[in-house]
């Protein structure tokens, strides 16, 4: 049985790394997580490996945040529930710039808000992770160790 924490930690593997570098992938059939290493982490035979455990049965590759709309729309999204218009504002110019996460921190830290933002981002990936798995009907044991089943899609 898959478990939601592992699931997490494969999202956050890849978050860590670099777009494109690494992946990580859920097997419905098989109730668990492989993770494909990036070539920093891992050498060739080792990459080939973990492709060749997924060449059967079905897998679905976990998404990073930006298919999850976790980047600069939850940025925004935080701004527009704590922060007042002109400090919205602020928020879009930086990130219109590069070093826009480490500014975001910044500014942040100057409001005492850093950890207001690092619980909203984090509940915001669960609740995100949790609805990817719905949408794909894969069923998973919970934090609690719940068995929770995918509702039923309605066409």
């Amino acid at each position: 049985m898959l478990k939601f924490n592992e699931i997490q930690e494969a999202y956050d593997y890849v978050a860590f790394c670099n777009p494109g570098e690494a992946a990580a992938y859920v097997g419905k059939e098989q109730g668990r997580v492989v993770l494909i290493p990036s070539e920093m982490a891992a050498d060739d035979q080792e990459i080939q490996a973990a492709y060749r455990e997924i060449e059967e049965g079905e897998w679905l590759q976990i998404p990073d945040k930006y298919d999850l709309g976790l980047g600069k729309e939850l940025v925004f999204r935080f701004a527009a529930g704590r922060l007042s218009g002109p400090e919205q504002d602020k928020v879009e110019r930086i990130f219109s710039h590069r070093g826009a996460y480490g500014n975001w921190k910044d500014f942040l830290c100057e409001r005492g808000l850093l950890q207001e933002w690092y619980d909203f981002s984090e509940q915001a990936e669960v609740e995100a992770l949790k609805d990817w798995l719905d949408f794909n009907q894969v069923t998973y044991e919970d934090e609690n160790g719940n068995v929770v089943t995918p509702s039923p899609k309605e066409w």
